[in-house]
C-alpha cells in the first residue's frame, strides 16, 4: 500500500518548527479532528520514546491516539492509533506510522511527512490512505500547523 507523503517548505527555523509541533499542538491542531471538539482541554505529547500523544477533553477524558518510537533533534517517528473508523486503536500492530522530519536549509525549513504502514489498519486501510491523502487529511492538518506557526 502506498505511503503519503508531504514536503512543505515554512519561513522559520527547523527548531521553531519541531518545538511548535510537538509542544503547542493543541493551540495549531484543528478541534474538530479530535473526540473533544469544541471542549478540548489540551492536546499534549510527551517528547520521548514511548511517550504519548494525548487529547484531554472534559470531566477528566484523556484519550492516547499515538507513541512515539523514535525522537531527535529533528525528526518524530510515531505510531498512528486512531483507526479507519477514526477510533483509538490500542494495539501498535493495528496501527500506521507517521515520520516527520524538520531540516534547515539557509533562512528556511523543510518538513517532510510520510504516513505508512496502512495496512495495518486491515481492510479499511486503503480506504484510510485515500482518506489521510485528500484534500481534508494531511495538507489540511498541515495548512493549519503552518498557519499557526507564521503568525506565532
Amino acid at each position: 500500500m502506498k505511503s503519503i507523503r508531504r514536503k512543505i517548505i515554512v519561513d522559520a527555523t527547523a527548531e521553531k518548527s519541531f518545538e511548535v509541533f510537538l509542544h503547542e499542538l493543541g493551540n495549531w491542531w484543528p478541534k474538530e479532528y479530535t473526540w473533544s471538539k469544541e471542549e478540548l482541554v489540551a492536546l499534549r505529547v510527551n517528547p520521548t520514546v514511548n511517550g504519548f500523544f494525548t487529547e484531554i477533553g472534559p470531566y477528566g477524558f484523556q484519550c492516547d491516539w499515538g507513541r512515539i518510537t523514535e525522537i531527535s533533534d529533528n525528526k518524530v517517528v510515531f505510531y498512528w492509533q486512531i483507526s479507519p473508523e477514526r477510533t483509538p486503536e490500542p494495539n501498535p500492530e493495528r496501527a500506521s506510522q507517521v515520520e516527520l522530519s524538520f531540516t534547515q536549509e539557509k533562512n528556511y525549513t523543510v518538513i517532510l511527512l510520510e504516513h505508512r504502514a496502512f495496512e495495518n489498519h486491515g481492510e479499511k486501510g486503503e480506504s484510510y490512505q485515500q482518506m489521510m491523502n485528500s484534500p481534508e487529511g494531511w495538507d489540511y492538518l498541515l495548512a493549519a500547523f503552518v498557519e499557526y506557526l507564521l503568525v506565532r
